[in-house]
This record gives C-alpha cells, sequence and structure tokens, in this order.
C-alpha cells in the first residue's frame, strides 16, 4: 500500500494520483487544493466523493445556475426558492422539492454536475499546494448526494486533459466570436442510432484542414444544434458557455467539432461592427426621443397667458400683476 503525504505541492503528487489513493486507501476527510485563482474542497467518504467547493465560486457552479442552465427550473422558481432560503436558511433544493418545483432524482443529478465541474476545473491546474485532513465522519446531504467512485472521475478528468489542448488550438481564448457558416443552413439532429458514427469523427489529432461537408442533410448532436442557435453574431465563446445547457468543457467541445466540420467560422472584423451598430441604431433611440416633446409647456403656455388676461379683474393680489416689465417678470413666472 503507497502511503500519501498528507499535504504538498500538485507538481510534486499530481490530482489523478492523490484521487487514486484516496480511493484505493478508502480514505474519508477532506482534500483542500489552492492555487493563485482558487481555493477547492472536496470531501471523500471511504474513498468516494461526496461533496466539492470552491471559494471563488463561478456563476455556473451554483446549484441554481446548474438547474437554470439545464432548463431544470425557470428563473421566477428560482427567484421564489431564493427569497424562501432568505427567510428560512433551508438548503435550496429542499425547498425545491417542497414546492414540487423539481423532482428528487433531478435535483440529485444537477448535484452531481455541480460537483463534477467544480472537480474538473481543478484537473487544469498547473499548480497549486493540496492539504488532506483525515476525519472520522463527513456531513453531507445523504437524500441527494450519490457517493462518485474515483476511478470514474479520473477516468473523465483523464480524457478530459488529453482534449483541452486540441481544443484550445482552434479556441485560444473565450472572447471569440463565431458564427454559422452557409452549410450549417441543412443540419438536423442525428438519431440515436447515428450518434456512435458523430463521436468516432470528434478529434482529429493531425489536424488536417476539415473537408467540406457533404451536400444533403449534414447530421450533428442535439447540444452542437443548441450551441448553433445560440451563435447569434454577438455572443463570444464566453456568453456561449453561460446560455448552454451543457458544462464548459462540452460546450468548447461541441464548438471545437462545428469548428471541425466547417459549420462554424470566426466572425469577420466587418461582421463584429455591424452587429454592434445594429445594437447602437438610431432606430432603438426613436421611443426616447418622442418622450422630449414638451407636452406640459403646452398645457400650460395657454393657461398663463389665460391669467395675464384676467389679471387687472382678479380682487387678490395677481401672480404677474399690472405695470411695468411686465415681459421680464411673465419670463420668470
Amino acid at each position: 500500500e503507497v502511503a500519501m503525504a498528507l499535504e504538498g505541492t500538485l507538481r510534486d503528487f499530481s490530482l489523478a494520483d492523490i484521487f487514486q489513493l484516496i480511493g484505493l486507501q478508502r480514505k474519508t476527510g477532506v482534500l483542500t487544493l489552492r492555487s493563485a485563482e482558487d481555493v477547492v474542497s472536496i470531501s471523500f467518504l471511504e474513498g468516494r466523493v461526496v461533496g466539492a467547493d470552491s471559494l471563488n465560486k463561478r456563476l455556473e457552479d451554483r446549484l441554481g445556475q446548474v438547474l437554470l442552465k439545464t432548463g431544470t427550473i425557470g428563473q421566477d422558481d428560482l427567484e421564489k426558492a431564493l427569497k424562501v432560503q432568505m427567510e428560512t436558511l433551508e438548503r435550496l433544493g429542499h425547498i425545491l422539492i417542497r414546492h414540487e418545483v423539481i423532482s428528487r432524482e433531478g435535483l440529485r443529478h444537477a448535484i452531481e454536475q455541480q460537483i463534477l465541474q467544480i472537480i474538473y476545473r481543478v484537473f487544469r491546474w498547473q499548480d497549486g499546494d493540496y492539504h488532506f485532513s483525515q476525519e472520522t465522519s463527513i456531513d453531507y446531504d445523504h437524500e441527494l448526494v450519490t457517493p462518485l467512485g474515483a476511478e470514474s472521475i479520473l477516468m473523465e478528468g483523464a480524457r478530459m486533459l488529453d482534449e483541452w489542448p486540441i481544443i484550445e488550438k482552434r479556441i485560444p481564448h473565450r472572447g471569440i466570436v463565431f458564427v454559422p457558416a452557409p452549410a450549417a443552413r441543412t443540419v438536423e439532429v442525428a438519431a440515436d442510432e447515428e450518434l456512435a458514427e458523430l463521436d468516432d469523427f470528434e478529434f482529429d489529432f493531425d489536424e488536417t484542414p476539415a473537408p467540406p461537408p457533404a451536400a444533403g442533410r449534414v447530421k450533428v448532436s442535439a447540444l452542437e444544434r443548441e450551441i448553433l442557435d445560440l451563435l447569434d453574431g454577438r455572443s463570444s465563446v464566453d456568453d456561449v458557455i453561460k446560455e448552454s445547457p451543457a458544462s464548459e468543457f462540452e460546450t468548447c467541445k461541441a464548438l471545437y467539432t462545428l469548428l471541425s466540420r466547417a459549420l462554424i467560422r470566426e466572425a469577420s472584423r466587418d461582421e463584429l461592427a455591424s452587429a454592434r451598430s445594429e445594437v447602437e441604431s438610431p432606430a432603438a433611440l426613436a421611443p426616447s426621443q418622442a418622450s422630449r416633446i414638451p407636452w406640459l409647456a403646452v398645457v400650460l403656455v395657454p393657461l398663463l397667458v389665460l391669467s395675464q388676461l384676467v389679471a387687472p379683474r382678479n380682487p387678490y393680489p395677481p401672480l404677474l400683476g399690472t405695470g411695468p416689465n411686465i415681459v421680464h417678470r411673465l419670463q420668470t413666472a
């Protein structure tokens, strides 16, 4: 049995090695990982993951955002549940179940996605420190959290580590704006039995130029179809990740596949400028211009003139009165 140091750096002991040993030795405790960008804690019960939290928790890692992204709940339902949570301090998931907004199984799946999103991001860290605090027991939500085997997490984490560098060669930063290519007009979602053929295409390690799409309908996965619909000529990769129902990795992978199949391309400077000008067009300002008509003055000016005409007959001290400097006093009034 290999003993694991309780603390050290990820350069000396990789996250994969740490996970493997915690799983093999069926340890219970909390693994804390620190880097310049974040602090992440992962809870283990007898070698299986039962929780993960991030100090600088990204928007998509919050349970409510995971549920929104996957379309499990609506914005109104989330806001009502958060309001109840502020009053009762009850866990968000339990509130949603009690109000029958979500099923227990749906919530269990969302919590699992939230945990995995945090963990898979740590797999990409180049450097950092770790500390494992061994405990006799771990507090977690037994009703809603299904312990996750370290082995399955490691397998998926290793696949992501292999594929991320390939994706990032085609998508080097999150500010890129992609637009559908002409071939995207012919896409349709593939049937389940056709998805296996699409999976074989996914990654081209030789980076050969993409062949032009074949004539006829082009088959894509359901997620790729959704990503295509989000490409409006203004949304950057970062915007698409926030709107996508899938995780950061799966969204970027779908973009990579669409790029490789020549179904999308990077927007040109002219297209970006045109999209910006549409948003800032004068037509959008038209309603505010209409509101500048001095309707109040249209009503008050005749009343002011009338009051001046009847002023000599007013037995009470008039606003303007008669006498010298009448024009000046009228302007002042």
